[in-house]
């Protein structure tokens, strides 16, 4: 997926398919319009009401509550491929001084006492790709407040084997010892069933919730979901993907496809989710839209991410009739007043792709992840909001 725009360039309109969606981009001067659809959620009583869109807004400066903690003196929860305040190659850090302010929602400060009050003695869950590690990594620092709070590895209570890269590499959980809130992130790439097969192959039950999730739902009091970029015919045909549905190898060609196959199994998380929400009442699931991949000119070792310059293609996004993680939203607003909540980010980190590692980190380009501090800290700041 290529959204990068050079200075030089001048579009009057630009069309791109995602996931079978087209999202219009209206480009004037240089600056991308990005429309999305108003939303609408239930309230506590599960009636649909119209609600505030945390999506729909724009970036502010704001250099005094941003960032919210320092990448140096938070290293003991990011992974130094993301941590750019450590990078001495990246020299400018003007991405971390701006903040996502909804137009028709109010949402507050993170602050880590609030935080743990409203979390104490409860469990939030990442369960997703490395971008959900992100967002793990992201909340580690923003609730021991920068890393100074005491913590304790309580990774054996959700059967991780304990390894000193559990961080960068594997699954972990973490318990802040003063409020006894757990933060928690389980490593899947599709949010399925997944098995080795005798065949060499990995047959990826599309209609299957990944075990973790059932195992240890009875323990989780916030459950944060992704799962997008694994999702490619050329990592499905390089790890011997089979798509499964009802224990057998699907036959129609069509639900084989990457993107059908993820469609697939999204809907069906999100219905299997909704179904369990009545036998966990304190239970609340959000669904977090895709984080986009900004390579131009290719992909991995090929493409390239190399603007700096904070916002060069516009500072908001606005309502409209085009949205983005169209399976995550039709599974949720099909359900009549489902419990599950969209966690949409997509259109504004699309607006900020000089936050990205870029030519900074061990890759010759990763314009995939963040730097962090950095764009998903903002995420959690909107997941917050909503908790």
């Amino acid at each position: 997926m290529n959204l990068g725009t050079s200075k030089s360039s001048k579009y009057n309109g630009v069309i791109l398919g995602i996931v079978g969606l087209v999202i219009v981009y209206i480009i004037t001067s240089k600056k991308i319009v990005i429309q999305f659809p108003i939303s609408q959620w239930q309230n506590k009583a599960g009636d649909r009401v119209k609600s505030c869109n945390y999506g729909v807004g724009k970036w502010v400066p704001e250099n005094i509550t941003r960032p919210f903690y320092s990448g140096s003196k938070c290293r003991r929860w990011l992974s130094p491929a993301m941590n750019c305040n450590m990078m001495p190659k990246r020299k400018d850090f003007s991405y971390q001084w701006f903040r996502w302010q909804p137009d028709n929602c109010h949402v507050p400060d993170f602050d880590h006492r609030s935080f743990l009050k409203r979390m104490k003695n409860k469990t939030i869950a990442f369960v997703g790709d490395s971008l959900g590690r992100q967002q793990f990594q992201s909340l580690m620092c923003m609730a021991t407040d920068g890393g100074r709070l005491s913590t304790k590895d309580v990774g054996t209570e959700y059967n991780f084997v304990k390894s000193k890269d559990a961080l960068v590499k594997g699954s972990c959980a973490y318990r802040i010892r003063i409020s006894n809130t757990t933060i928690v992130f389980h490593g899947t790439r599709t949010l399925c069933e997944m098995k080795p097969s005798s065949d060499d192959y990995m047959a990826v039950h599309i209609d299957r919730i990944d075990p973790f999730i059932s195992q240890f739902l009875h323990k989780i009091h916030v459950l944060v979901l992704n799962t997008k970029h694994h999702w490619t015919p050329w990592t499905m045909k390089r790890d011997k993907w089979v798509v499964h549905v009802n224990g057998s190898p699907v036959k129609d060609k069509k639900l084989t496809t990457a993107s059908n196959a993820r469609n697939f199994a999204v809907s069906s998380a999100i219905h299997w989710l909704d179904s369990q929400l009545s036998r966990h009442p304190g239970l609340n699931v959000f669904f977090r839209s895709f984080s986009p991949n900004q390579f131009s000119n290719g992909d991995w070792n090929t493409g390239t991410c190399n603007n700096l310059n904070p916002l060069l293609h516009g500072d908001r996004t606005f309502s409209g009739n085009s949205s983005y993680d169209t399976p995550a939203i039709n599974a949720i607003t099909q359900l009549p007043a489902s419990g599950v909540k969209l966690l949409d980010v997509t259109g504004l980190s699309i607006l900020r792709d000089e936050a990205h590692v870029s030519k900074f980190g061990i890759h010759r380009y990763d314009c995939l992840h963040w730097c962090l501090p950095g764009i998903p800290d903002e995420w959690n700041n909107l997941l917050f909001a909503q908790i």
